[in-house]
């Protein structure tokens, strides 16, 4: 599984790195939502997953998630805010997977990010 993580907060990109390193096939971290676009653009779509935050300069996160949506529907997109109500049903609208709320834990990411890519039961 290959995962994209953009977070202008470098706290934030340090603690991604040392969580998920080994965890993914590819793990690419970057401050930006322009350069995050570019790197999806790059590698054509080859992310499972792009986690992102949504309030940054320049491009901001639900921007993100419009080009991917529009370009790559098979990417999942998680949202990082530390203001969900305000985002919740626009981000909803946009495709979104999930909206994580700041803080969180890496952990529970983790599992949000196995339940979201686990086979559904058949039944």
């Amino acid at each position: 599984m290959n995962l994209l993580f953009v977070d202008n907060d470098k706290a934030m990109r340090e603690l991604a790195s040392e969580y998920f390193e080994g965890l993914f096939v590819k793990l690419a971290i970057t401050d930006t939502a322009i350069i995050g676009w570019n790197m999806v653009k790059e590698y054509n779509g080859d992310f499972d997953i792009v986690i992102t935050d949504i309030e940054m300069p320049g491009m901001d996160g639900l921007e993100l998630l419009t080009k991917i949506k529009e370009n790559f529907q098979h990417i999942k997109v998680f949202l990082i805010t530390g203001n969900s109500n305000n985002y919740k049903a626009k981000a909803e609208e946009l495709g979104a997977e999930e909206i994580i709320s700041k803080p969180f834990s890496f952990s529970n990411l983790l599992d949000r990010i196995r339940l979201t890519f686990q086979p559904s039961p058949k039944g």
